[in-house]
């Protein structure tokens, strides 16, 4: 006991006190190993218990509910571009427990070597299905690079029409070695081989770069350069080289950067919006490679007015103010450049958009017009000046291409209507009626001289019955009728079908702008000219479809994804891009 006191500070009274209280923790007639294994063991066993029934009563693999929420989960990752070591965070295993605590997540290897490749696999069976019934198809397609991984990939987007106007990434493949027209046109044609659309392609629509131009050529296949980075181009073109509009532009941006890098600033340009009762709007910064950022910035700027002015005026760092002149500069430069943020938009929807390309032409051109009457300033009389040389130069060149001319023509909204001159649309016209004769199957042209051959033998089986007096005549009257007749059968070739086919349905009143065009074909009974527009109408004016898709890969390729395998990379795009034919028949 001394030991215990003088090595371990333990007193006597301390460790009897403590004895006391063991002892007095037991219940009456209880022997110590009773108590030893009460209350607190018995919680253990409790809790043991308890956890036990938790994992008994996990979903079994095989259930409905279990295979639900799998494919749900695959969904979700891939729809939202989360990684799939999700299934790994607390945060998350807590929120799937308190929604179904008899919900098991599956391991991350699980996921992603079984249940995302076995959904991309049922997805791409449905899809294909729907592709073999289908008799023509457009593609997009454009490369990109993941800044993470500097890799290049390859991404072929198919449109197609059924019942409606639709869209399917068919895969996004890794590009080995560099760029060149051929390495990417192998590219497509494995990928076109492999889902059974090489004789199926209308066109290709790609950016205006000459590597894609020249890919096509060797695909022989026809191309279109996408008409909203054909713009992009007309107004950069201005843009740059009108050396007045540099400098403005300059000043401008210098404006809004200084706003952006002070809170300070932000804070007065707040306050004064707020003295003015005026809506809040923050300043735009423009990107170099998009021009209708800056067209949103000059217009921002034009927006917030005064306020801006004044903040400028209680900031002591702040540049000088835009001057009155400068400001009317910069809103004719608005005003120019409004009616190609229109098209731009109008270029881009998920609707038929190849007969608006010279719809769209024609009216920027009107448009222009009845602006240069408004115009007041050196600078926007200049601006507008350079930027019909640059429409000229770059647009007017889709008005002379077969398949924007067709799909104008072919469209029930516009015909001849949406053409800038009546020799254009005449040769729209002629076109369409080569077009439409080529369409006239021979099966339908061997039918209608079966019917011809049938109608023959029934007129003279019929006169051999019904007037036998005729014959009996030396001399027969009506002989001139069968030479009419067959002289008339004669005549109505696939040639004059199709010229039949095409004036009744230009002889028809167009329907109104808002109107589905598809709506239109799909209920005619126009079947030589149906056929024609359901394949011209299914080409998408830009290649926006694949340009959508950059801003999702650059999610799904961050830091915490970036060991993504490419096989991986196209799974996920894959289902990300085409998980609505999971519901459809």
């Amino acid at each position: 006991m001394d030991h215990l006191n003088r090595v371990h500070g333990i007193k006597r009274c301390e460790l009897g006190n403590k004895r006391d209280k063991i002892r007095s923790s037991k219940l009456p007639g209880q022997n110590s190993s009773e108590s030893d294994t009460s209350p607190d063991l018995k919680k253990i066993k409790q809790h043991t218990l308890k956890k036990f029934m938790e994992i008994k009563n996990y979903y079994n693999p095989g259930d409905l509910r279990q295979r639900e929420l799998d494919q749900c989960l695959v969904k979700m990752i891939c729809m939202d571009m989360q990684p799939f070591n999700i299934v790994n965070d607390p945060g998350f295993k807590m929120f799937c427990n308190k929604i179904d605590p008899r919900y098991k997540l599956p391991a991350c290897t699980t996921l992603k070597r079984n249940m995302v490749p076995e959904l991309y696999d049922s997805l791409k069976l449905k899809l294909q299905k729907i592709i073999d019934e289908v008799s023509y198809v457009a593609l997009t397609t454009d490369a990109w690079t993941c800044t993470f991984t500097t890799e290049s990939y390859l991404t072929l987007t198919c449109h197609f029409i059924n019942s409606d106007l639709q869209s399917c990434i068919l895969e996004t493949k890794k590009i080995e070695g560099s760029h060149t027209a051929a390495n990417l046109a192998n590219i497509i044609e494995e990928i076109l081989q492999e889902w059974k659309l090489c004789d199926k392609v209308i066109c290709i629509i790609t950016d205006n770069a000459a590597n894609m131009t020249a890919m096509c050529n060797i695909l022989k296949k026809p191309h279109i350069g996408c008409f909203a980075h054909t713009i992009n181009l007309v107004v950069q073109d201005v843009l740059e080289k009108t050396e007045c509009i540099k400098e403005l532009l300059k000043t401008v941006k210098n404006i809004v950067a200084f706003f952006k890098k002070s809170s300070k600033a932000t804070d007065l340009l707040k306050n004064e919006q707020e003295n003015r009762n005026s809506s809040k709007l923050k300043l735009l910064q423009d990107i170099s490679t998009r021009w209708n950022s800056t067209y949103y910035m000059l217009k921002r700027v034009i927006d917030v007015g005064d306020s801006l002015t004044m903040a400028q005026l209680h900031s002591q760092e702040a540049p000088e103010i835009l001057a009155r002149e400068e400001k009317e500069i910069i809103v004719e430069v608005i005003k120019i450049l409004a009616p190609f943020e229109v098209a731009t938009q109008q270029i881009s929807g998920s609707y038929v958009t190849i007969s608006l390309i010279i719809l769209i032409i024609t009216g920027i051109y009107h448009t222009l017009n009845d602006i240069r009457q408004e115009l007041k300033t050196f600078v926007g009389i200049e601006l507008h000046s350079q930027i019909l040389i640059s429409v000229n130069k770059r647009l007017s060149a889709y008005e002379n291409k077969l398949i924007p001319k067709i799909s104008t023509i072919i469209d029930p909204r516009f015909k001849k209507n949406g053409f800038r001159s009546s020799e254009n649309s005449l040769s729209a016209q002629v076109d369409l009626q080569k077009l439409a004769q080529t369409n006239i199957s021979p099966l339908e042209s061997e039918s209608t001289t079966r019917e011809s051959s049938t109608n023959n033998e029934h007129s003279t089986l019929a006169s051999n019955l019904a007037e036998p007096e005729i014959k009996k005549q030396k001399v027969d009257l009506f002989k001139f009728l069968n030479k009419k007749r067959e002289l008339n059968k004669k005549i109505i070739t696939p040639s004059s079908k199709a010229v039949i086919a095409v004036r009744q349905y230009m002889e028809e009143e167009t329907i109104d702008f808002k109107e589905n065009p598809l709506t239109y074909w799909l209920e005619t009974n126009n079947t030589i000219l149906k056929e024609l527009a359901l394949k011209y109408l299914s080409v998408p004016a830009t290649s926006v479809p694949s340009e959508r898709l950059f801003s999702k890969s650059g999610q799904l390729l961050s830091t915490r994804r970036s060991r993504l395998k490419p096989k991986n990379v196209d799974m996920v795009l894959f289902i990300n891009a085409n998980h609505v034919f999971l519901n459809k028949n």
